[in-house]
């Protein structure tokens, strides 16, 4: 029962920074902005670069804990999330990233 409980934090808006690193060097740093919906063990919900720019997600999972989805088509990204109470951590991984991680903390409403 805990761990529905704390996979369940993962609800709500979230506001952050994307890293991205690319196998030639190059890297960046992106907003992304989240609005994410726990129901059971299933996860869906929106995403993109603002609030006013957003995308369903797929393949949305909760699995213990952790929160996973994909965003994208042509180049999906997969994001696998540790959520706290008021910030969520994701590794991210994409063709061309070598390296990629989002810094999200709950949006204030």
């Amino acid at each position: 029962m805990a761990l529905a409980l704390f996979a369940a934090d993962g609800s709500g808006a979230w506001t952050g920074t994307m890293s991205v690193e690319t196998a030639e060097g190059e890297s960046g740093s992106f907003p992304i902005y989240c609005v994410l919906k726990v129901s059971e063990s299933q996860l869906s919900g929106t995403c993109g670069p603002l609030a006013s720019d957003q995308r369903p997600i797929a393949n949305g999972k909760v699995e213990g804990p952790k929160l996973s989805f994909e965003m994208g088509s042509t180049k999906p990204m997969s994001f696998s999330c540790t959520p706290g109470d008021q910030e969520m951590k994701c590794d991210v991984k994409r063709d061309g990233y070598e390296k990629a991680s989002a810094s999200l903390k709950r949006a204030k409403d």
